[in-house]
């Protein structure tokens, strides 16, 4: 969990355990501003959009990205299937919460994503700022 501030937290999916999220999206309910929580997204499984309408239909704000791993995996953010993700997110109203890496082509390819999808919200996630 990282924390924004005195009163906001990202919680990512990897880190909480299937029944706490029941109890993160009952709290959101109660206080929507009190977590923001993301499900970590394997973009080398098929049907990427499908799987995050359902992580959004399970209480979850957004999705996070690691561009490092799509990097490796040679996954562009702008390709057909990372792009009709991102649409699908933007309809949905929710987060994109997307790690920088080392590659400056990132920040290209984030440019183009943001030009198309301009109501897709992105937080930033730098890996080199965590503190152990």
């Amino acid at each position: 969990m990282y924390m924004i501030n005195d009163s906001t937290a990202i919680v990512l999916q990897e880190e909480v355990i299937a029944q706490k999220l029941d109890s993160f999206s009952k709290s959101n309910r109660n206080d929507p501003n009190k977590y923001i929580v993301f499900g970590m997204m394997d973009c080398t499984l098929q049907n990427l959009a499908r799987r995050a309408w359902d992580l959004m239909n399970r209480g979850m704000q957004g999705v996070a990205i690691s561009c490092d791993k799509l990097h490796t995996l040679q996954i562009s953010l702008t390709s057909k299937k990372m792009m009709q993700l991102f649409r699908i997110m933007e309809d949905r109203n929710s987060y994109l919460l997307i790690s920088l890496g080392d590659e400056d082509s990132v920040l290209e390819e984030l440019k183009q994503v943001v030009a198309e999808c301009k109501r897709l919200k992105v937080v930033l996630w730098d890996t080199h700022l965590i503190v152990n």
